[in-house]
């Protein structure tokens, strides 16, 4: 372990990478293996602030979690304006996360169709995490009309993406398995 290169390294992909920059600001705000330090934090914040209102829809995406989670003050507002318009350039991250906004009603009404709408087109870019909520939407009608023969070619998707060893299907392929669909 070296904690020094490591936040060498972080510092480095900070410049160019939203996430990176996301993990700066928990890191100093949070005090996780660097000193806690508000002005960096700060800092970090004001960099993804910037590269947001230049059009970084990661940027976008990565501050809409930020004030729709209530780690700076909370506007849902905001932080669904971001997300909505980086989803407008295909983030299937903006799509997911807007989705849980609707599944539990956070800034926005409670709708079961918009969550899965909007798990649906995450989906259709790719966004891994999103292929479990269309699988049990499909397979429980939630949000939309029950589908098992769509569920379950959704399920199959899972199956093989966490044979394959990819993280996100193996996840979502246990969580399938504990709910009993298609075991």
């Amino acid at each position: 372990r070296n904690l020094g290169k490591a936040l060498l390294s972080y510092q480095a992909a900070a410049q160019f990478n939203p996430r990176a920059i996301r993990d700066m600001i928990f890191r100093y705000r949070n005090g996780l293996e660097v000193p806690q330090d508000s002005k960096k934090s700060q800092y970090y914040l004001d960099q993804l602030r910037l590269r947001a209102s230049r059009g970084d829809r990661e940027a976008e995406c990565y501050l809409a979690d930020l004030l729709c989670d209530g780690f700076i003050p909370q506007s849902y507002t905001q932080g669904l304006a971001l997300y909505e318009r980086a989803a407008e350039n295909a983030m299937g991250r903006s799509f997911y996360r807007l989705a849980e906004r609707y599944v539990r009603g956070e800034g926005v009404a409670k709708d079961p169709q918009a969550a899965f709408q909007h798990y649906r087109r995450a989906a259709s870019l790719l966004y891994l995490p999103a292929f479990y909520n269309v699988a049990v939407g499909l397979a429980e009608g939630i949000g939309t009309a029950k589908n098992l023969p769509e569920s379950k070619e959704w399920f199959l998707r899972i199956k093989r993406g966490a044979q394959r060893g990819a993280p996100a299907h193996q996840l979502s392929f246990a969580r399938l398995c504990e709910r009993g669909l298609f075991v």
